[in-house]
C-alpha cells in the first residue's frame, strides 16, 4: 500500500507540474466550493489513511474549510510493534487569500484550524501474573484522544479550469488524553520487568502529552460551481 501510495502522490505532482505551466488556465469566478484529497494522507509513515475535504468560499477572499480522514495502521508496518490502530481526523479552519477567486496564476492563503483526533488501540500479549509464575494473554485496549490548534501558510495553483493543486506547512500544538484497560495490580510487562498500562514503556517519554507539531499536506482540488 504504502509503495503503490507513493507512486501515486509521484505520477500527480509530475502531472500538475505541466498543467501549471499554463498560465491562461483561469480559475471560474464564480465557483463556491472545492473538493479536496490529501495525497501527503496515503504516504504518511505514522498513521496512513485517506483523507478528503470539503472548502466554501464565504466572501471574496475568505473560506471556511472541513477535513476528514480516516486512519489506519497494520501490525508490523514500519515498527516491530504487534496492534492494530485506526481511528479519524476532524479538521475545520478558515483561510484568507492574497488573490481573488479568479486568479489564473500561484495563490497564496494564510489558514487558522482547530483539529480532532481518535485513535483506538488494540493488542493482544500475553502477561506475566504473580512474579512470573504464569503468562496469561490478555486484550488490551486504548483510546487516544487528540485536540489541538495551529496556523498554517500555503499555495495553490491551476491544473485546469476546474482543478488545483495546493500545498500548505503548518505550526501549533496539541494536547492528548489516553484511556486505557485495566490491568490487574500484579501484572507485568515481560519486555520491560516494569509495571504498565499495557502498551509499551516510553510513550508518555517520546510523546508527551501537551507538545508542539508540525503539519505538511499537498491535496488536489476540484472546483464545484
Amino acid at each position: 500500500m504504502l509503495k503503490n501510495s507513493l507512486w501515486i502522490l509521484i505520477w500527480g505532482l509530475a502531472s500538475l507540474s505541466g498543467l501549471a505551466q499554463n498560465d491562461r488556465t483561469l480559475i471560474p469566478e464564480s465557483y463556491k466550493l472545492q473538493v479536496k484529497f490529501n495525497a501527503t494522507a496515503l504516504i504518511s509513515p505514522q498513521y496512513p489513511g485517506l483523507q478528503a475535504a470539503l472548502e466554501h468560499r464565504w466572501v471574496g477572499k475568505r473560506t471556511f474549510i472541513h477535513e476528514l480522514g480516516v486512519l489506519r495502521r497494520f501490525p508490523n508496518q514500519l515498527s516491530t510493534w504487534d496492534a492494530q490502530l485506526w481511528g479519524y481526523r476532524l479538521r475545520t479552519g478558515w483561510r484568507w487569500y492574497d488573490k481573488g477567486p479568479n486568479q489564473n496564476r500561484t495563490d497564496f492563503y494564510l489558514s487558522t484550524w482547530i483539529q480532532f483526533k481518535q485513535l483506538f488501540v488494540q493488542e493482544e500479549r500475553f502477561i506475566e501474573r504473580f512474579g512470573g509464575s504464569f503468562s496469561e494473554r490478555m486484550n488490551l485496549e486504548q483510546t487516544r484522544n487528540y485536540a489541538g490548534a495551529y496556523c498554517a501558510a500555503g499555495w495553490q495553483g491551476p491544473m485546469s479550469a476546474t482543478s488545483r493543486w495546493e500545498v500548505d506547512v503548518g505550526m501549533g500544538f496539541r494536547y492528548r488524553w489516553v484511556n486505557s484497560s485495566e490491568l490487574p495490580d500484579d501484572a507485568i510487562d515481560p519486555r520491560t520487568q516494569v509495571d504498565l498500562n499495557g502498551f509499551g514503556a516510553g510513550n508518555g517519554l517520546f510523546w508527551p502529552d501537551f507538545m508542539l507539531v508540525f503539519s505538511l499536506d499537498f491535496r488536489f482540488n476540484f472546483l464545484l460551481k
